[in-house]
C-alpha cells in the first residue's frame, strides 16, 4: 500500500513543540532547561552546564522575548547573546530580574529592535554613550528603576522613532541633552522622575517635541522658569514637582486646554495663578502646593476638577469666588467631580463659601 505524496512541494521547516504556534521562544526554552536541570540532579552537574551552554547558543528565528527569572550559566549581566543570536529580534523585555553590573550593550547596530525594557533590575554604571547608534530603531526605551549614574547620552537623539523614554528612578546627573529635544520628534512620553538632573528643562532654540503628551520630571533639581517651548505641545499630563523652578506661572499654561493633570508642588513659583487657568476645562488635578502663590482667579471652576492642592502658599484674604461660576445659581453649581480641596497653611480668612460646601457635600473627603 502506498501513500500518495502531496502535489505541492514546500520546504521543510522546524517546529518547536513547546509552543502551540510552533515558534521558538526564550521563555519556553528556559523552562525546558530548568526541567532538564532538575532531572540531572546533583550527579549530573556537568551535564546540566552543557545543556545551558547549548541552549543559549541556539540560533533560531525570534521576534519577541519576555523573560523573567535568572540566566543560568550566563552570569548577571545584560544578555548580549540574545541580540547576537537573534538579529531579527524586535521586542526584548527583561523586567524585574536580578541583572546587575555595568550596563554593556552590544557594539553592533541592531536595526530591528523596537522595544527594550530592562526596568526593575540592578544595572549600575553609565548608560553607554553610543546607545542611540547601537539601537537606532527603538520606539520604547525603559531603563527605569535601576542604579545607573552619569549623564543622559545625547545619542538617544539618534532614535528618531522613539515614542516612550523612561529613565526614572536612577541616579542620573546633568541636563536633558539638547540633541534629544531637537531630534526625537516622535516622543510622546518622557519620564525622568527621581534622578539628580539639573539645569533648565528645555531650550527654546532646540525643541521639536511637538507630539509630547506626558512630561514627568518630578524629583530632580531643575531650576529656572517653566520653558515657553512647552507651549507648542498638547500636554495631557505635566509633573514638575519637587524641583527648584522659580518665577511666575505664565499665562500660556492656561492655553493648554488638553491638560488633565498639572502637578508642580514644592518649587519656588510665585505670584497669582493666571486667569487663563479658567479655560482649562478638562483639568482634573491641580497641585501647586508648597510654592509662594498669592491668589486664585475668581473664575476658576473647571467642571472636571477632582482635586485642588494649594496648601503651603501665600494665599490671602477671603475665599469668596474661587471655584464658582457666578453666572449659575447656587443650587446649580456643577462641581460634581470635586473630591478634595486642600488650602491649608495659607493666610485665608472668613467663612468657607456655602457653594463650596454644597459642591463637596456627600463627597469622599475634603481637607
Amino acid at each position: 500500500m502506498s501513500i500518495p505524496t502531496s502535489p505541492s512541494i514546500s520546504p521543510d521547516s522546524l517546529y518547536w513543540h513547546c509552543e502551540k504556534n510552533g515558534f521558538f521562544s526564550v521563555k519556553s526554552a528556559y523552562w525546558v532547561g530548568k526541567l532538564a536541570e532538575s532531572r540531572c540532579g546533583s550527579s549530573g552537574l556537568s551535564q546540566s552546564e552543557s545543556w545551558w551552554k547549548f541552549l543559549w547558543r541556539l540560533r533560531v528565528p525570534l521576534k519577541n522575548c519576555n523573560l523573567d527569572g535568572t540566566f543560568p550559566d550566563q552570569g548577571d549581566h545584560f544578555p548580549n547573546w540574545l541580540l547576537e543570536n537573534n538579529t531579527k529580534l524586535e521586542h526584548l523585555l527583561l523586567v524585574n530580574n536580578s541583572l546587575m553590573e555595568p550596563l554593556q550593550l552590544p557594539t553592533h547596530s541592531y536595526e530591528n529592535l523596537m522595544t527594550l525594557d530592562i526596568s526593575m533590575n540592578i544595572f549600575n554604571g553609565h548608560i553607554p554613550t553610543e546607545v542611540g547608534g547601537y539601537l537606532p530603531s527603538l520606539t520604547i526605551l525603559n531603563i527605569s528603576r535601576n542604579a545607573l549614574e552619569g549623564n543622559i547620552p545625547s545619542s538617544i537623539g539618534d532614535m528618531n522613532s522613539l515614542i516612550i523614554l523612561d529613565l526614572s528612578y536612577n541616579h542620573l546627573l546633568g541636563e536633558i541633552p539638547e540633541y534629544l529635544a531637537k531630534s526625537c520628534i516622535s516622543l510622546q512620553l518622557i519620564v525622568l522622575s527621581n534622578n539628580s538632573l539639573q539645569g533648565r528643562i528645555f531650550s527654546s532654540t532646540y525643541f521639536n517635541l511637538r507630539n509630547l503628551y506626558s512630561l514627568q520630571l518630578d524629583g530632580n533639581y531643575f531650576s529656572g522658569k517653566i520653558p515657553d517651548s512647552l507651549s507648542n505641545t498638547s500636554l495631557y499630563r505635566m509633573y514638575l514637582s519637587d524641583n527648584k523652578l522659580s518665577g511666575k506661572i505664565l499665562s500660556w499654561l492656561g492655553n493648554m486646554t488638553t491638560l488633565v493633570e498639572l502637578a508642580m508642588p514644592n518649587n519656588h513659583l510665585e505670584g497669582p495663578i493666571p486667569p487663563e487657568f479658567c479655560y482649562l476645562n478638562y483639568l482634573e488635578v491641580l497641585n501647586l502646593a508648597g510654592n509662594s502663590l498669592s491668589s486664585i482667579p475668581s473664575c476658576f471652576s473647571p467642571l472636571s476638577l477632582k482635586q485642588v492642592h494649594l496648601s503651603r502658599n501665600m494665599l490671602q484674604g477671603e475665599l469668596k469666588d474661587a471655584f464658582r461660576n457666578s453666572s449659575v445659581p447656587i443650587q446649580l453649581y456643577q462641581l460634581d467631580q470635586l473630591r478634595l480641596v486642600d488650602l491649608s497653611h495659607n493666610d485665608l480668612c472668613g467663612h468657607i463659601p456655602p457653594y463650596l460646601m454644597i459642591a463637596l457635600r456627600d463627597k469622599d473627603y475634603v481637607i
